[in-house]
C-alpha cells in the first residue's frame, strides 16, 4: 500500500483520490472520503487550483488572449493570484524526486535539477515557456513529435564512398539543443538512433544496421532499483553514432533515423508482467 500510495501523490494526488489513508504504527486503513470515481480523473484542475476550496492561478495577463475569459464567465467564486504558477519550482512537486528514489545516487526523475543546470535554468526560463506556451494546458513533451524535432538536431555526415570492397563510413550526430534538461529525462522513454543501407526499392538490408539508444535504463532487481545504463543526452550534450559496416551488393542508399519511443519502459518491463499476472 505504501508504494502505490507514493504514485498517487502525482498521478492522482487529491484526498479523495486515496482508497487507503496511513495511520499510527505503519498500517493503513479505509479513507472514508475516498470516490472512486475521482481516482480515474487521474490529475484534475483542482490538482494545481485548490487548496482548501479556495482557488488558485497567476496572475492575469491582459495582452494574452489564451488568459482572458469571454464576457459573461463565471469567476470560479473568486481566484487568489499568484506568481508560482510561473516558476518552475511549481512543476518540481511531481518532476523532481529526493534522494530517497535515488538509483546509483541519481533520483528517478531529476528534471529540475538537470533543468536548473542547464542555460535555459541559468536564464530562469521555467517549464511551462515550453510545455505550456501561452499558458495552454497542453503539456507538451516526450508524446509531441513536433516538440521532440524541437529538441533535437540531428546530422548526417558520409565519407566518400570508395570501392565496393570497402566499407559504408557515417556519422549520425545528435544534439539535445532545446531541451532544458535531459532527454530524454525520464525512465520511461526511449531514443533510437540509426543508420542502415537500403537496397534500390527502399527495403532495409538485413546486417547492415546499426543502433544507439539514449535512456536511462533501470530496472526493479532482487527487491531493489538498479541502473543497468544511463545514456541519455544532457541538455546542450552531443552524441555521435559511428557507422562502419561492409557495402552490401544491393545497398543503394542510407538511412538515418531517430525514432522516440515515448512509453518503451511499460511496454518492455511493466505490461509483460501484468499480462502473466
Amino acid at each position: 500500500p505504501a508504494s502505490g500510495l507514493d504514485c498517487l501523490t502525482c498521478h492522482a494526488p487529491l484526498e479523495e483520490q486515496r482508497p487507503l489513508v496511513a495511520r499510527a504504527g505503519g498500517e493503513f486503513e479505509p479513507n472514508p472520503r475516498f470516490r472512486e470515481s475521482l481516482l480515474s480523473d487521474g490529475i484534475t484542475c483542482a490538482a494545481c487550483h485548490v487548496r482548501e476550496h479556495r482557488r488558485f492561478g497567476p496572475p492575469a495577463l491582459p495582452d494574452n488572449p489564451n488568459t482572458r475569459y469571454p464576457p459573461g464567465t463565471p469567476d470560479h467564486g473568486g481566484v487568489t493570484r499568484s506568481p508560482a504558477f510561473g516558476r518552475a519550482e511549481f512543476c518540481a512537486a511531481c518532476h523532481q524526486f529526493d534522494q530517497s528514489a535515488a538509483v546509483n545516487g541519481k533520483p528517478l526523475q531529476n528534471t529540475y535539477v538537470e533543468w536548473r543546470a542547464s542555460e535555459w535554468g541559468q536564464r530562469g526560463v521555467a517549464c511551462q515557456v515550453c510545455h505550456m506556451p501561452g499558458r495552454q494546458h497542453l503539456w507538451k513533451g516526450i508524446h509531441d513529435r513536433d516538440m521532440v524535432r524541437q529538441a533535437l538536431v540531428a546530422e548526417l555526415s558520409l565519407d566518400a564512398p570508395g570501392t565496393a570492397r570497402e566499407p559504408v563510413r557515417a556519422r549520425l550526430r545528435v544534439t539535445n539543443q532545446g531541451a532544458g534538461h535531459h532527454l530524454p529525462t525520464y525512465v520511461t522513454p526511449t531514443i533510437v538512433l540509426r543508420v542502415i543501407q537500403l537496397d534500390r526499392t527502399g527495403r532495409p538490408l538485413a546486417g547492415t544496421a546499426r543502433e544507439a539508444r539514449l535512456r536511462r535504463d533501470v530496472a526493479f532487481e532482487g527487491g531493489a532499483w538498479v541502473e543497468r545504463s544511463d545514456t541519455r543526452l544532457p541538455a546542450e550534450a552531443t552524441t555521435d553514432l559511428a557507422y562502419e559496416v561492409s557495402r552490401h551488393p544491393k545497398a543503394r542508399p542510407l538511412r538515418a533515423a531517430i525514432d522516440v519511443l515515448p512509453d518503451d519502459f511499460y511496454v518492455r518491463e511493466v505490461y509483460p508482467g501484468l499480462l502473466v499476472a
